[in-house]
């Protein structure tokens, strides 16, 4: 996770959060991921609609670009596969592609593997939840999505966002590195040695 200056610590975080995942309180006060992150959209309708899921793709061009974060905390990720249907975001490039089913479906309900168009459609009894793996590793970018759908020939359009990923530090960056053994940070979290990018290119 990772949080822009003018923002909350860390510290406060975990206090309000003790032993928890502090990861949906962090986004919901203006941070972002740090390097990936999972964007989660359950598409469905109004009770007796049926919509047309046409496109999904950036709401502009390129992101938004913005200053290096505060701080950022390494999380420890979970284990296991997943299934659901899936689009790729790489903000660098940027590029969004549409990966289609992934995943072994174990008890879960079967993703919808139908192209977007004609035959994408959602309803208040069979809505489509889709996840945007995003990743970054240039840059520091605000982002959001444009949903495209119709019903009955008219045509609609849904921003959602913005959202922040983040991936290069600045000079005043401060990193955080949970103990690998309990998976707990310090009273103020422990420091990362120096700051570095999220992830190594090259």
């Amino acid at each position: 996770m990772a949080m822009p200056k003018g923002g909350r610590t860390l510290a406060s975080f975990l206090a309000e959060n003790p032993g928890e995942d502090y990861r949906d309180a962090v986004t919901s006060q203006g941070g972002g991921t740090w390097g990936v992150g999972h964007l989660f959209m359950t598409l469905s309708s109004k009770p007796g609609r049926t919509l047309i899921l046409q496109d999904i793709r950036p709401a502009t061009p390129v992101p938004k670009t913005i200053d290096p974060p505060a701080w950022y905390a390494e999380t420890q990720a979970g284990c296991g596969d997943t299934y659901g249907r899936v689009f790729d975001f790489n903000l660098d490039k940027p590029n969004l592609i549409d990966r289609g089913v992934i995943g072994e479906r174990g008890g879960e309900e079967e993703a919808p593997s139908n192209p977007l168009g004609p035959g994408f459609t959602v309803s208040s009894e069979d809505p489509a939840i889709v996840r945007v793996d995003v990743s970054a590793c240039e840059g520091n970018y605000e982002w959001s999505l444009r949903v495209r759908y119709s019903e009955g020939g008219q045509k609609y359009s849904e921003v959602v966002g913005p959202f922040r990923t983040m991936s290069v530090p600045g000079k005043e960056t401060v990193g955080y590195v949970p103990n690998p053994n309990t998976g707990q940070y310090g009273k103020d979290g422990t420091k990362l040695p120096a700051p570095q990018k999220a992830c190594q290119t090259g």
